[in-house]
């Protein structure tokens, strides 16, 4: 969902007027980062035999499977892709919390965001089908699954996208693939989703 869309609805609201063990700990391989990391990279640090992010002024942890790993991105909190070489650019699972402009506080209508995220996709994508749009139970937050699908110059795309609202902070867990690594980024993503704990 782009920072526009976020600052449309949290602009409206303006006039309108669970912590969890920390699943990376300091005897682990973990890739965290602090602040002044995150808001330089966007990304954490990343070495091989990871497979954890923890950040806890974001107030989340994740992990993911075997044979994914992490690399910075300027869009995203974390951008996990395949070692596998044939896979690259062909499929991805994603973290992003956006930057939310002021707002009042713990009111954020999950189904704005959900509606802002659908329409930036069918911007970006032009023939969209949304196939899945579902509630999903996500243990200390509102949450909405939606699945959406495309072609691009004769290949099949899909996106499915995990919008959750938490405290005072949005969370997008997403996974893109091309039809031929659907199987792949369904696996991880679905890892991702189990993993999530809320941390302080």
């Amino acid at each position: 969902m782009s920072r526009y869309r976020i600052f449309q609805f949290c602009a409206v609201l303006v006039l309108i007027g669970l912590a969890a063990p920390l699943a990376c700990n300091s005897s682990s391989t973990a890739e965290s980062t602090d602040s002044a990391n995150l808001a330089s990279s966007k990304a954490p640090a990343t070495t091989t035999s990871s497979r954890c992010f923890a950040d806890k002024k974001l107030g989340i942890a994740l992990t993911w499977l075997a044979g994914w790993h992490a690399e910075k991105s300027q869009d995203y909190e974390l951008f996990l892709v395949p070692d596998e070489k044939s896979a690259r650019g062909e499929v991805s699972v994603s973290l992003d919390v956006p930057d939310l402009p002021p707002h009042i506080p713990g009111f954020i209508p999950l189904n704005m965001v959900k509606n802002g995220y659908i329409d930036d996709l069918k911007k970006k994508e032009g023939n969209l089908k949304v196939a899945e749009d579902s509630v999903q139970h996500v243990t200390g937050a509102k949450a909405d699954r939606v699945r959406s699908s495309w072609t691009e110059k004769g290949t099949g795309w899909s996106e499915t996208a995990l919008l959750m609202v938490h405290g005072d902070r949005v969370y997008i867990i997403r996974e893109t693939s091309d039809d031929a690594h659907s199987a792949m980024a369904k696996a991880q993503f679905d890892k991702v989703v189990d993993s999530i704990q809320w941390i302080k």
